[in-house]
């Protein structure tokens, strides 16, 4: 059976993993399923998750994950005779993402589960390849530990002075002048884990089919680097240089803009040179370039 065709786009959070999965995902070949490592809910006792798709409808009345999942789920039971639902799934995830023990049944049962899976999902798409954007460096190593996909991986790194900002929407406070105060002990803790993640995510790649993506490079040219780093014709789905045409419509989790359909702008997001004070900025600028 040949590999799973998958593109798996990883870095921080508030990376901008969400906004290049729908760019690349559009493809006509392509789908793109959003976070799919967390579609399942910790602490659920059902079998699908009630979590709300792209297409704006929740997951158990979708048209597209229902028969996805009830149909891993079918084959699953088919194969080994064990009962597998979103519950158990989410449990194993957990250990798996967190790299906490795993007891070989249920780590042999996951990887079965999964090549089902993403294989229902290329057969209810009609997909070439899969686009997912989970974004976790351990979930990657598990994917790749099963030997089941062709994997191509996608880095990218946002600066550090944007994820700062994005990731203090309720904790930073506004100050006179349109600036903002960033909550010193979670950006620290934030230049210092992004650094950290980066560079492992970098030494990872090493030797692997991987291509590292600026976001801020990302959203000056898209259509022009992701021409250029993936080799894609994308042209099918870009109006202009700066913006595309969105077709995702079964998105799992991640950013709201996952949300948008139609004729989609990519605009250059420099808010936190205008809103970080300056020793606030000149932190994130030297940790900036460690990564």
């Amino acid at each position: 059976m040949n590999p799973i065709r998958l593109y798996y786009i990883i870095g921080y959070p508030r990376s901008g993993t969400t906004l290049l999965g729908n760019v690349i995902g559009s493809m006509p070949e392509y789908i793109h399923v959003g976070e799919i490592s967390r579609v399942w809910k910790t602490g659920e006792k059902s079998e699908i998750p009630d979590r709300r798709c792209g297409c704006i409808k929740m997951i158990p009345e979708c048209d597209f994950w229902v028969p996805v999942m009830q149909e891993s789920f079918e084959q699953v039971k088919s194969e080994t005779g064990e009962e597998i639902d979103n519950f158990r799934l989410a449990r194993i995830r957990d250990r798996i993402i967190y790299e906490k023990p795993v007891n070989d049944s249920d780590k042999e049962l996951f990887t079965l589960f999964t090549g089902i899976f993403y294989r229902k999902i290329q057969e209810h798409s009609h997909a070439d390849l899969i686009v997912d954007s989970s974004k976790d460096l351990s979930y990657a190593k598990f994917l790749e530990s099963t030997g089941l996909f062709d994997i191509t991986y996608i880095h990218i790194v946002r600066h550090i002075g944007g994820v700062g900002l994005s990731r203090q929407k309720k904790l930073k406070k506004e100050t006179s002048g349109g600036k903002v105060k960033l909550n010193y002990k979670y950006f620290l803790y934030d230049l210092l884990n992004w650094v950290y993640m980066n560079r492992k995510i970098s030494i990872f790649g090493k030797g692997k089919k991987y291509h590292r993506i600026s976001y801020d490079e990302f959203t000056f040219r898209p259509k022009e680097l992701l021409m250029d780093k993936l080799d894609n014709d994308l042209s099918k789905i870009f109006v202009n240089d700066h913006t595309f045409s969105s077709r995702n419509l079964h998105t799992v989790m991640g950013n709201r803009n996952r949300f948008k359909k139609g004729e989609i702008e990519i605009r250059k997001d420099r808010r936190w040179e205008k809103q970080l004070n300056g020793r606030d900025k000149a932190l994130a600028n030297f940790f900036n370039k460690f990564a």
